[in-house]
């Protein structure tokens, strides 16, 4: 299983792989190179093009402020990927599921006073993992 961690944050990117791995999931991280919604679609696009073999994308819904999240949701059902969103906020959980996610993680339910909660994000991953199809990747 291969996934693709699209987010901002360094912890957020950092707690995903950890969790990922301690399940067997290879994963590999894509940070934006800019702030632009519209470049950072093309720059995925194009970055797709030479690295196919994703399973699933975990997908930051606020890379920025101006973020365009649901143009980049539109183009992860053009190439047919199925995505997990990872946000702050409950209603776009809701809205992001409504467009095709297989399921959301509130980042806001996964802080507690010492970091992260890492068990629940283990638990949240490998729920939507067991979604998927299995694969010879």
């Amino acid at each position: 299983m291969k996934v693709l961690i699209i987010d901002d944050s360094p912890w957020a990117v950092q707690a995903a792989q950890e969790a990922l791995a301690k399940i067997g999931a290879e994963s590999v991280s894509f940070r934006p190179k800019i702030d632009d919604s519209g470049t950072f679609v093309a720059q995925f696009t194009e970055y797709l093009k030479r690295n196919n073999s994703f399973d699933l994308v975990l997908l930051d819904y606020n890379l920025w402020d101006d973020f365009d999240g649901l143009r980049f949701v539109e183009t992860l059902k053009n190439i047919e990927i199925p995505f997990v969103a990872f946000c702050h906020c409950r209603e776009h959980n809701e809205s992001l599921e409504e467009l095709g996610a297989i399921g959301s993680i509130d980042k806001n339910d996964l802080c507690t006073s010492d970091g992260i909660d890492e068990e629940q994000l283990l638990c949240k991953l490998k729920e939507y993992l067991s979604l998927l199809p299995i694969t010879s990747n």
